[in-house]
């Protein structure tokens, strides 16, 4: 006990918080130097504010294919016999991408704008009203589709593929060159 109180002990414990709190502020001080020169090094490069419109073409025709073939498989799923909450992770992410879908539409993405070939019509952008319509019937069939599958309802959810399927046509034959 007397050893631990000794001026010797204090002296080393003092010495000790002292040398790892002046490595703490060296850490600290060079991840914001780090910071500043990653910093100073996007605004020298003019860092983007976002994908190009080519690119945000490219993503949107990547997702309406990957939802298209979402939502094949929960149909044949479905018509292969799966319980309507087995498919609840699918309606999910078909569900999210019908809630983003009119966002991948922005002003500067129409065929004349881009130099990515697209089936995107003029009508989206010159009929906004009509295709945010149509973009919200898409939203509410994949939520009901998604509450369907949470609510273990196969075949209410077997019946709402073909509601979700109409809405995507619907738009399609709208706002869709062929």
């Amino acid at each position: 006990m007397r050893r631990l109180l000794s001026p010797e002990t204090r002296f080393s414990a003092e010495r000790r918080r002292t040398r790892y709190g002046s490595r703490a502020r060296l850490v600290l001080g060079a991840a914001c130097v780090a910071a500043a020169t990653c910093w100073a090094a996007t605004q020298a490069a003019g860092a983007s504010s976002g994908p190009s419109a080519d690119e945000i073409v490219a993503a949107r025709q990547a997702s309406m294919a990957m939802s298209a073939a979402l939502l094949g498989t929960i149909k044949l799923a479905s018509e292969r016999g799966a319980a309507a909450d087995t498919q609840a992770y699918q309606a999910s992410g078909l569900s999210r991408w019908a809630k983003a879908l009119p966002a991948m539409f922005p002003t500067g993405t129409a065929a004349d704008a881009v130099t990515a070939p697209t089936r995107a019509r003029p009508e989206i952008w010159t009929q906004r009203a009509g295709f945010e319509k149509s973009s919200n019937d898409l939203i509410a069939a994949t939520a009901k589709l998604l509450e369907l599958a949470k609510d273990k309802d196969t075949s209410g959810f077997k019946d709402q593929i073909a509601v979700v399927h109409d809405a995507c046509e619907s738009c399609h034959q709208a706002f869709m060159k062929k």
